[in-house]
C-alpha cells in the first residue's frame, strides 16, 4: 500500500493524516452556475446583473419581461474591429448569497462558458479566445486576484460568415488555486472577457454572445473548496 497520494498537484503522507483530517484537506467540488439576476440586479460595490448561483434560474423566470435576451446571454455590439480586440469586455459575475464564515479555496478550479457569433452574410466573424479572472472583492471594490488572466485560446479561430447565428461553441479552462482564504464579509467575482475581430470594418451585424440561459448548464464556475462552503 502506497504511503502518498497526490491530488491537485498536493502531496499527502496517509500516515500523518487522521480520517477527519482528511476529509478536512480534500477539497470540495461546488458547482456554480452563471445566471442572470433578472429584473433585481444585486448591490454591493456597485450594481451587478449577473451572479453565481448553486442552481440554475427557473426557465421562466421574468417571462413577462419585454427585453428577454439580457436573462439568457449578453450581446455584443456590431464588431468592426480588422484585428483581434474584446468584442465581450469584462463581463462580470458575483457569489451574491452571504457567508457566515472565511471561505478557504485549493485546488484545481474549472470555468465552462458557452458561446455564439453571427454574420452579415457578406463579411465574416472571428472567435479568437477567452480571458478568464477570479477574484475576491471587498465593499469598496477593491480586488485581490484568485485566478489571473488564464486564457482559452482557439487551436483554430472559430469563424462565421452566413447570415445569421453559427451554432454554440463550448469553451473549458482548467487553472489551479493556490491556498487562498476569503474573508466573510468579500465576496467572489468571475470576470469574463472575449476577443475576435471581424473581416472587414464594413461589417454590418457581426456579433457575439455569452450564455448563461435560465433553467440551464450554459456557463459554469466549479470551485476547489476546503471549507467554508
Amino acid at each position: 500500500m502506497k504511503d502518498f497520494f497526490t491530488l491537485d498537484g498536493k502531496t499527502y503522507n496517509l500516515n500523518e493524516l487522521s480520517t477527519a483530517r482528511l476529509r478536512q484537506s480534500l477539497p470540495n467540488r461546488i458547482l456554480l452556475y452563471l445566471q442572470s439576476f433578472a429584473s433585481e440586479d444585486f448591490s454591493f460595490d456597485k450594481s451587478y446583473s449577473y451572479g453565481l448561483f448553486r442552481s440554475p434560474q427557473p426557465a421562466n423566470l421574468d417571462k413577462h419581461e419585454t427585453e428577454q435576451s439580457g436573462l439568457d446571454y449578453v450581446e455584443s455590439s456590431n464588431i468592426t474591429n480588422t484585428s483581434e480586440d474584446e468584442i465581450l469586455s469584462d463581463i462580470e459575475f458575483i457569489l451574491s448569497e452571504a457567508r457566515l464564515r472565511e471561505l478557504v479555496l485549493e485546488g484545481t478550479a474549472e470555468i465552462a462558458a458557452q458561446l455564439r457569433i453571427r454574420a452579415d452574410g457578406t463579411y465574416t466573424t472571428y472567435l479568437t479566445k477567452v480571458r478568464a479572472n477570479l477574484f475576491r472583492r471587498d465593499s469598496d471594490g477593491n480586488d485581490t486576484a484568485i485566478l489571473s488572466n488564464k486564457i482559452y485560446d482557439f487551436d483554430t479561430n472559430v469563424s462565421h460568415s452566413a447570415d445569421g447565428w453559427d451554432d454554440k461553441v463550448a469553451i473549458k479552462i482548467h487553472a489551479d488555486i493556490s491556498r487562498v482564504v476569503v474573508p466573510q464579509d468579500e465576496r467572489l467575482v468571475l470576470r469574463l472577457e472575449v476577443f475576435g475581430y471581424v473581416s472587414s470594418a464594413d461589417a454590418s451585424n457581426n456579433k457575439c454572445r455569452l450564455y448563461f440561459s435560465r433553467g440551464s448548464t450554459d456557463s459554469y464556475l466549479i470551485l476547489p473548496v476546503i471549507e467554508g462552503f
